[in-house]
């Protein structure tokens, strides 16, 4: 019998961290993972956009992760690799496909956006912080640019990109642990789509 370990891969401390915070929203993976994430993979690396979300549950079955953001927008995130062998699908092991109004309008690699799970945090602030951007973001209407959003609230703690012409940025607005640093789930998503903003992640995925 095969032994698994959630250590292979793991050389630094910062490398064990990243996995504690994935294992938060890991999901156990199916017997059948190998066969499933191939299948996968095939899948959405040849689809295109306007595919309707129907069809694509029909054809992979339910997501591993499902985000529900404001204005009709949906992010599912699939299984497409093998990164710890854990019996765990992590955040970093999916392909990430972003739906408005039912049809697809971008996809990507996930392991290529899914650019590390925390950032360091003044402790002595934070509060003050997460009340500042939380009370800001609730001000933005959506078409705001870019640029107007960054000029507000600053660098933001997390930026992906799932898709051309579509950006994730994640400001701190809860905490959930203490520690120093931010996780992604002390954070609230704001995805842009061509620098302005497209719709805000919906306050029940929080």
């Amino acid at each position: 019998m095969t032994e698994f370990d959630i250590r292979d891969g793991i050389e630094t401390l910062k490398d064990f961290e990243n996995v504690l915070d994935l294992a938060k929203n890991a999901k156990v993976t199916s017997a059948d993972w190998k066969e499933r994430q191939r299948l996968n993979s095939d899948y959405i690396f040849s689809i295109a956009n306007a595919t309707l979300l129907g069809d694509v549950i029909d054809a992979l079955g339910q997501p591993d992760f499902r985000h529900s953001y404001g204005n009709d927008v949906e992010l599912l995130l699939y299984r497409v690799r093998n990164i710890r062998t854990d019996l765990l699908t992590t955040p970093d092991e999916t392909a990430v496909l972003v739906f408005h109004l039912g049809a697809l309008i971008g996809f990507d690699d996930s392991k290529d956006w899914f650019g590390g799970n925390r950032t360091s945090a003044d402790p002595r602030n934070y509060q003050e912080v997460e009340k500042f951007n939380l009370e800001q973001i609730n001000t933005f209407e959506l078409g705001v640019e870019r640029n107007n959003i960054i000029r507000t609230l600053g660098e933001p703690d997390f930026v992906d990109s799932p898709g051309r012409g579509l950006e994730i940025v994640s400001y701190r607005t809860q905490t959930v642990l203490e520690g120093g640093y931010t996780s992604r789930v002390e954070t609230t998503a704001l995805l842009l789509k061509d620098d302005k903003l497209f719709a805000k992640l919906a306050s029940e995925n929080q």
